[in-house]
């Protein structure tokens, strides 16, 4: 979602750029108006409310409404056709949802019986958006399916391009980033054969953005840099100052600290120059970060404080709540954890209304961190929890560590009312009792005190005790999913070497029965799929497994040292749980082959019958 902030912030910039090159067209267009017929008044109209969409929308619809009048009186199917796109646009704009997908509805159905399919799929594009917002994801994509299956008919470049990149916007919103990517590639393609230089930018940044999200740094700024060029060549100032924000973010997360400065202030300098405020209190915040990041907390601390009067004055309630968030933690690794607990609680607050589950699981983080570093362990233990509801769903907050709490609270009132009782007995005591009550009454408050004292320590071990188990479950917990993403990501690789041969073999069947020139174009493309199926995947596979399992292969090959290469990578794919089929798919072997396999294994490991392969793998 915070990605999404950034992908949007960035294309209302872009419709800022080309405000005066609108306004000079509308004032074209009003000046001939009043000798036009009603035909071309009504195309003049639609026009006008399409260029005042993103900067007058209240005079867009004005004009919108003028077209649908004179479309309605001389019964022009295209003309109410364009007329309801316009109207479905405006509402779009002001997140009026069921207006939008009613007017859009209706252009969609006027569009396919009229044939003017640049409206229709412009109509479809709105609507899938529209539905986007409603969180009906599958109704989206399946209207932009079809949309793409038209512009694909009419092979044109331009509109293939805008409905994968409204797809790639869609998946991102509902948190499919690989797909998201996938397909604003698509769409990078088709801008660059259309010669579209401006959007083709704008998707090397949106990839670029969900590669920074995706922590794979370098690439996004190979990306990011392209992006430059190109925004430089057209002088497109906004794109640029996004562009070079970004890079920002990728130097800082590199440990580029200077780099990211440089670029921060070389963009901080571009929006004061063009007065774009709120990409101004964007950078601000950035350069804070970073700044935090080299332990600079006081300047860091100016930046923030800048960033947060912007979002102030302009009711930017997203930033403030981003600013909040940034201050919690860097307070948080100042070790000013009181600091950073206002920040975090003001946080947890302002995200109420957003659908940002990564944002809070992160506060939530932050507040058990330093609730646990100031020593108050039942905070500690309760925002623990509740990270763990909010990223694993694993349980409800401890209830027995409440009910611990109240116990101890009735406890000492039950102790203090013990103690008052005895004072007023001590006072209607004879005089020359007083002093030997007083030493026994000491003596008391010396005992409880220090059975309380006690107490407290060992309800603080206890406590301490239940964080240190809780976060050895989540360790636990997060080694089974490692384990798990490296069978499916071997088995992902196995099927992707497969398809890719049984697609080389059938090409070159067919490459057979073809024309000299057919057959130079099929062998070309299987070298292509030669070049890119995975032939390192086994590689990655090994890295990853020694990532997780460090100590595995250093400790099989020091107890069985005969075991060959083969017999060591069967061993680490049988560790997790894979079939003999699954391993014969993953290395392109017969099952018959990997069951020999095993049977030398279990002779060389000296295994009983009845000992698991499997259970003794798992237990080196």
């Amino acid at each position: 979602m915070r990605i999404m902030f950034v992908l949007a912030l960035f294309v209302f910039n872009i419709f800022l750029s080309g405000f005066s090159q609108a306004l000079a067209k509308v004032d074209s267009l009003k000046a001939q108006i009043t000798t036009q017929s009603l035909s071309e008044q009504m195309k003049s109209y639609d026009e006008i409310a399409d260029l005042l969409l993103d900067s007058k929308p209240d005079e867009s619809l004005f004009y919108s409404r003028k077209s649908l009048a004179i479309a309605l009186e001389t019964e022009n199917h295209l003309g109410l056709m364009r007329a309801y796109n316009n109207l479905g646009w405006y509402y779009l704009q002001i997140s009026e949802s069921d207006s939008t997908i009613f007017y859009l509805s209706k252009a969609i159905n006027l569009g396919k019986k009229t044939g003017d399919n640049h409206s229709l799929l412009n109509s479809m594009t709105a609507l899938s958006s529209a539905l986007s917002k409603q969180m009906k994801y599958d109704s989206a994509i399946l209207i932009l399916n079809e949309a793409l299956e038209i512009a694909g008919n009419m092979k044109s470049a331009p509109h293939l391009a805008n409905i994968y990149a409204v797809l790639g916007n869609t998946f991102s919103s509902c948190d499919q980033a690989d797909t998201a990517i996938a397909l604003y590639f698509k769409a990078k393609e088709y801008y660059q054969e259309s010669g579209n230089q401006r959007d083709l930018a704008v998707m090397l940044n949106n990839i670029a953005s969900l590669m920074i999200h995706a922590q794979k740094h370098d690439y996004a700024l190979e990306l990011l840099n392209k992006a430059i060029d190109i925004n430089t060549e057209i002088n497109h100032v906004v794109g640029k100052m996004q562009n070079i924000n970004n890079a920002a973010i990728c130097y800082k997360e590199l440990g580029l600290f200077e780099k990211a400065v440089n670029s921060l202030n070389l963009n901080i300098a571009l929006t004061r120059s063009n007065n774009f405020t709120t990409d101004l209190a964007k950078s601000y915040t950035t350069m804070a970060n970073t700044l935090s990041k080299m332990e600079h907390y006081q300047r860091a601390r100016l930046y923030f404080d800048s960033s947060l009067f912007i979002c102030n004055e302009m009711g930017i309630d997203y930033g403030i709540m981003i600013n909040a968030i940034d201050l919690g933690n860097m307070y948080k690794n100042s070790g000013q954890c009181d600091s950073a607990l206002v920040y975090f609680k003001k946080a947890l607050k302002l995200i109420e209304p957003y659908n940002l589950n990564y944002e809070k699981s992160k506060i939530l983080s932050g507040m058990y961190y330093c609730y646990k570093n100031l020593g108050v362990y039942d905070s500690a233990l309760f925002y623990f929890e509740e990270y763990k509801i909010m990223f694993d769903s694993l349980k409800m907050v401890d209830v027995n560590n409440k009910l611990t709490e109240l116990e101890g609270k009735y406890q000492q009132e039950k102790n203090l009312a013990k103690i008052a009782s005895l004072n007023e007995s001590i006072y209607r005591e004879k005089s020359k009792h007083r002093l030997n009550i007083i030493y026994i009454s000491t003596a008391f408050f010396l005992i409880l005190f220090f059975l309380l004292a006690r107490r407290y320590q060992a309800r603080n071990k206890l406590l301490q005790a239940r964080i240190i188990e809780k976060e050895k479950k989540s360790l636990e917990v997060e080694l089974q999913s490692s384990q798990r993403e490296m069978a499916v990501k071997a088995m992902h690789m196995a099927h992707l070497n497969e398809l890719s041969f049984e697609v080389s073999q059938k090409l070159k069947d067919i490459s057979q029965h073809v024309s000299s020139n057919n057959k130079e174009k099929i062998n070309k493309l299987i070298n292509n799929l030669d070049k890119v199926s995975p032939k390192n995947a086994w590689k990655e596979f090994e890295t990853r497994f020694e990532n997780v399992h460090k100590e595995f292969y250093e400790v099989l090959t020091e107890l069985h040292p005969e075991l060959t290469p083969t017999e060591i990578k069967v061993c680490s794919l049988i560790r997790l749980n894979m079939t003999s089929k699954d391993i014969a798919v993953l290395t392109n072997r017969s099952i018959r082959t990997i069951e020999s396999t095993r049977t030398n294994i279990r002779k060389k490991l000296n295994l009983s019958p009845e000992t698991s392969l499997t259970g003794y793998l798992l237990s080196i």
